[in-house]
């Protein structure tokens, strides 16, 4: 699953920077564990300082950071009451000191719906937590589903300590959301072009381009998709982009005519099973399917929305692989296959709980597996990005063991093991990778930054 919504990561409060200036233990200078601290993580600290005598201090941000962990841990695994008790039975760390014990309180609390618990803790925190209102904002934004966004837009804007700049970016990014949904009005496209031609964004206008393609303006289409040519260059889908509006607009045309001049009568392309089974021409298949004169078999309806998907258009798949599914029989043989394009789809736009709910109807055992594999993927990666390194090396042996190596998750591996104190075990993992990807620039850079961040010369990297 997809846990990215969770949000740790940012550096924990003033407290363990301020020790370092403070007095330290009583038997030993600190400086050191503090420090550690904040680069490899409480378990290294623990681990470190098991057999000598520490600060109080040091011992009660041990205990903090470990059951902040914990709490991330629930709250992950949907056992919200434990979370909220374990909330309780701490009202010393109820204040801005400890914003990220704050944090997860709230997400705990957003996690079973944005209802009135949820906004009181959210207005409370933007009064009581000035300093981390905007950070607190961010947060909501990415936890909460769409529907509560304006609701967190309009409490954030009435607060004291509003950021304007902020506030408009916000409210500028959740119209461009608008381009998620099936159908969004020409009123708002019209809105998310404005955004877009201030930005000069490609990707915004290759986007519209493909949604007045869904609500049969090719007219405008056809403007987007230079526009996005323009901005950012050339690239296949931008000019099949055009092509396919161009062909829209002929069809349109033709159909006008073709009475008064029957010679012009548009011929029936017919479905071309070649094309449709080559991966790399998706794009080929899907303007072929869309521009047939009859109404699509459940087959071929069915291969519509899983080119969509290929095509990482998420949320028009989402709607073909519906309506494919609200007219087939369960009994009916592409049934399973549409299900499961279904389930990956919603997988991909974030709704994951809805996706586990339609994965319990799969029964095919290699797709029930491949589902598996891929939330287990998705556990990987939100362990990472909550810091928890020692837990994203647990499921990565355990991924291993059961599904075999993943070149994917290599990198994520490595820096796992770097953030746990094994770097001579993560250089290696990126010798593997620069070795199998001699010309990829993200791995070589991450490899060079391993390398710095282990010579001991960290301010320079």
């Amino acid at each position: 699953m997809n846990f990215s919504h969770y949000g740790y990561g940012e550096t924990l409060p003033a407290s363990a920077t301020d020790a370092i200036n403070a007095s330290v233990s009583t038997a030993i200078n600190e400086r050191k564990y503090w420090r550690m601290l904040e680069e490899d993580g409480w378990e290294v600290v623990e681990q470190s300082t098991k057999d000598i005598p520490i600060s109080e201090r040091l011992r009660e941000e041990l205990y903090y950071r470990k059951t902040l962990e914990y709490m991330g841990f629930l709250i992950i695994n949907r056992r919200y009451e434990e979370a909220t008790r374990l909330s309780k039975q701490h009202p010393q760390w109820q204040n801005c000191e400890h914003i990220h014990w704050l944090w997860q309180s709230l997400l705990n609390e957003v996690s079973t719906g944005y209802g009135p618990n949820s906004q009181r803790r959210y207005d409370e925190l933007l009064e009581t937590c000035p300093a981390h209102a905007l950070t607190t904002t961010k947060k909501m934004l990415s936890w909460i589903n769409r529907s509560a966004i304006e609701d967190i837009l309009v409490r954030y804007g009435a607060s004291r300590y509003v950021d304007e700049f902020a506030l408009a970016a916000f409210k500028e990014d959740y119209l461009l959301s608008s381009l998620e949904q099936p159908k969004p009005t020409l009123k708002t496209l019209q809105e998310i072009g404005r955004i877009t031609t201030k930005r000069q964004s490609g990707q915004l206008a290759e986007a519209l381009g493909w949604k007045y393609l869904d609500i049969q303006r090719p007219d405008l289409a056809i403007f987007w998709f230079e526009s996005a040519i323009e901005w950012a260059g050339e690239t296949e889908l931008r000019v099949r982009g055009i092509l396919y509006s161009l062909s829209v607009q002929a069809k349109r045309t033709l159909q006008h005519y073709e009475k008064k001049f029957p010679e012009l009568k548009l011929s029936t392309r017919e479905y071309n099973d070649q094309v449709c089974r080559q991966p790399p021409l998706a794009a080929t298949c899907l303007v072929l399917l869309n521009s047939l004169s009859r109404a699509l078999s459940p087959e071929l309806a069915s291969l519509r929305a899983w080119k969509l998907y290929e095509l990482k258009r998420v949320f028009s798949a989402m709607l073909a692989f519906e309506e494919v599914l609200a007219e087939i029989p369960l009994n009916h043989r592409r049934w399973e296959i549409t299900q499961y394009g279904y389930v990956l789809t919603l997988i991909q736009a974030g709704f994951h709980q809805k996706a586990l709910v339609q994965a319990e109807f799969i029964q095919n055992s290699q797709n029930r597996e491949a589902l598996n594999k891929r939330w287990m993927a998705e556990a990987i990666y939100q362990y990472y990005h909550q810091a928890q390194y020692s837990q994203a090396l647990l499921l990565l042996d355990q991924h291993d063991s059961q599904y075999g190596l993943d070149i994917a998750l290599l990198e994520i591996k490595a820096w796992s093991l770097h953030h746990t104190n094994k770097t001579i075990a993560a250089k290696e993992i990126f010798h593997q990778l620069t070795t199998i990807f001699p010309f990829d620039e993200n791995i070589t850079v991450a490899h060079e930054l391993l390398k710095c961040l282990s010579s001991g010369t960290k301010e320079n990297c």
